[in-house]
């Protein structure tokens, strides 16, 4: 069973600023992954070859995300390369972790 949560961070105009560079950063490299398994002839297996998914976390889990969208798309004959205009982050326990700060109030979000 995989366990999902939805949070909303009230963020000040810095850190609204950073998250959007980070939705950004991951919104390219799902987008340049697929634009790259695009042109394969055959996606199989349930993982990107890991020659392609070098890099960081973020690098790894957004190859996945863009394996999963081309494999659907072939599947279902899609005829046009997909496009990710999604806002959100896969992230899982190996790429990000949550801190609650109880004296502030405050969420502090890292990413490994």
């Amino acid at each position: 069973m995989i366990k999902s949560y939805k949070l909303k961070i009230y963020a000040n105009k810095g850190k609204t600023k950073e998250l959007n560079k980070l939705l950004s950063f991951w919104q390219d490299q799902v987008n340049h992954k697929i634009k790259l398994f695009w042109t394969f002839k055959d996606i199989k297996g349930l993982y990107p070859p890991k020659e392609y998914c070098r890099g960081g976390r973020l690098v790894r889990d957004a190859s996945q995300k863009a394996w999963q969208i081309v494999k659907g798309a072939r599947k279902t004959n899609q005829k046009e390369r997909p496009y990710f205009k999604g806002k959100e982050i896969d992230l899982n326990q190996f790429s990000a972790y949550i801190f609650l700060n109880l004296k502030q109030k405050s969420l502090i979000f890292g990413l490994k």
